[in-house]
């Protein structure tokens, strides 16, 4: 489990740029295409949660050339959508044409989690299998399987790759252990590869978690072990300070690193430091960053140098909206060891569809709560409030689970809660948001 702007980096990670690479990489295109929709908020739209959405039916894609500074081998990416604005269907074609490449479908369960993603090339007049990405679920909508199979020439489905989560929860259904199974194509067969054990509070947060490796006896022996851990938001796994231990050859656990995350509307800090001669010392940070719409527009990764920070891997979005918010086009730059940001991609955005949002059981708040300064030095926040809220109860508890604050909110436009607690001691607090539609939970701390 790790904070979620890890899967902003990890899409840097997995970026390719060029158009005719991207047509032989279907998981990749189908990864790039989904991220395209952005998570961070409903931003094709309007920032503010809303029972209407709007989606692109179309998106056309164009790689960039150094040679010649153009935009070229433009590639039509059509889109269909669920009656919870999911994309379905991806179909990519010849922008000139509209011969076909490739075309995705995704299914979803209830929950709208997805089962399966399939992909199907087109050669010759007709559609034929190449892969497809599957998944299943437990009761508690916890992943238990990611498997990507590949179609043989006789039209089965064969897995080439996979995991296997065995999730163990406690009487209040919350998630204690995981063991994590890898699939190995050479036994045809999955074999344990790591295992986490969670420590719990009764709000289902866990603050400390340990890991376990097989030691190749048929026995779990520990690798290392979160400790202190406090969250900024664990719904979003977005985490606030965290200390990273080993074990010693005597057995008892030594802390060899830390992580401090702050946060903001508009940036994700994620700082790892290591213990030298008694002193923490910088050693990388991750950022992400985002516009005012909520849409990524930076996912950097440096390394510390001992005087400053060298930019490892940083990829950069550009956009350009409409009049109603909906994006325009948006453009794709790359910094892969701190050369300087490069474009490598336009995606141009058109045929928007306005779908009206089916209802659905059990739906959680869109918007994540944000708080900040978080730590604050003097005791005073501002809270980031969903827009759609007309009325909230603001609650504050403290680490004895005391009520030290607590006011009615009314909605406004500007949907932020100024919260002063600068008459409360230097500690660790938690504000609690009612709602109509649910709670919203934030921890906070005050140096």
């Amino acid at each position: 489990m790790k904070p979620a702007f890890y899967s902003i980096l990890a899409l840097a990670l997995s970026y390719t740029s060029a158009s005719a690479q991207l047509l032989r990489q279907p998981a990749t295109v189908q990864a790039l295409r989904a991220a395209s929709l952005p998570k961070h908020g409903m931003a094709l739209a309007a920032r503010a949660a809303s029972t209407t959405v709007l989606r692109p039916g179309q998106i056309t894609a164009y790689g960039y050339s150094p040679a010649t500074k153009q935009w070229e081998d433009p590639i039509s990416l059509g889109y269909t959508y669920n009656a919870q604005a999911l994309v379905t269907q991806e179909v990519a074609a010849d922008s000139a044409s509209s011969t076909p490449y490739y075309r995705t479908f995704t299914a979803y369960n209830a929950a709208q989690n997805p089962l399966s993603v399939s992909t199907q090339y087109y050669d010759s007049g007709s559609w034929t299998d190449d892969s497809r990405d599957v998944s299943a679920y437990d009761a508690q909508q916890q992943i238990t399987l990611q498997e990507h199979q590949e179609a043989d020439q006789a039209g089965n489905w064969i897995t080439a790759a996979g995991t296997r989560y065995l999730n163990t929860y406690d009487a209040a259904n919350h998630l204690t252990a995981q063991t994590v199974q890898v699939y190995r194509p050479t036994t045809q067969a999955y074999a344990d590869s790591v295992r986490y054990q969670y420590t719990v509070a009764a709000t289902g947060e866990w603050t400390s978690r340990l890991t376990q490796v097989p030691d190749g006896q048929g026995k779990w022996q520990d690798d290392e072990r979160w400790e202190k851990v406090v969250w900024y938001n664990f719904a979003e796994m977005l985490v606030a300070s965290v200390d990273l231990q080993v074990p010693t050859a005597t057995g008892q656990w030594e802390t060899v690193a830390r992580q401090q995350g702050t946060y903001t509307p508009t940036r994700w800090e994620l700082l790892t430091q290591h213990q030298l001669s008694g002193s923490w010392e910088n050693e990388q940070r991750q950022l992400a960053t985002f516009d005012s719409a909520g849409n990524p527009t930076l996912a950097e990764f440096d390394s510390w140098n001992g005087s400053g920070w060298d930019v490892i891997l940083a990829l950069e979005n550009q956009y350009t909206y409409n009049t109603d918010n909906s994006i325009r086009f948006k453009i794709v730059s790359f910094d892969f060891g701190g050369t300087g940001l490069q474009p490598v991609e336009r995606q141009n955005f058109g045929n928007y569809q306005s779908i009206a949002l089916a209802t659905r059981a059990n739906t959680r708040l869109a918007a994540p709560l944000l708080a900040y300064p978080n730590p604050s030095n003097d005791g005073r926040f501002t809270v980031e409030l969903p827009t759609t809220l007309a009325a909230a109860h603001v609650s504050v508890i403290d680490g004895l689970g005391r009520e030290v604050a607590h006011q009615a909110w009314q909605g406004s436009a500007r949907s932020q809660l100024r919260l002063d607690l600068s008459s409360q001691q230097p500690g660790l607090y938690t504000v609690h948001v009612q709602t109509p539609a649910g709670r919203l939970v934030q921890k906070i701390s005050i140096r």
